[in-house]
């Protein structure tokens, strides 16, 4: 799956949607709208994969790429009320 950012002209220029190079690894929920900390913007992983990644998908605005931020052991991913993203 690809993804598109938008970047913005602080000096007037047009905003210009382009492609990143990385490939999104997992989808993401449709429904939660991404919270950016120290550079990263975070989703959580779609409920209905079967199994693993239990975790955070992450993308690093600095270098455009995508991965995972393993949750801990003693969080349960399956209930959607088990950790909050705010």
């Amino acid at each position: 799956m690809r993804m598109e950012v938008l970047t913005v002209s602080g000096n007037g220029g047009a905003a210009v949607w382009r492609e990143i190079a990385d490939h999104l690894p997992y989808p993401a929920c449709n429904w939660h709208t991404a919270v950016t900390v120290n550079g990263f913007l975070f989703w959580r992983v779609a409920y209905h994969l079967p199994g693993p990644p239990w975790g955070l998908l992450h993308l690093s605005l600095a270098d455009e790429t995508f991965g995972i931020t393993r949750l801990p052991d003693s969080v349960d991913p399956v209930f959607p009320e088990a950790f909050a993203l705010d």
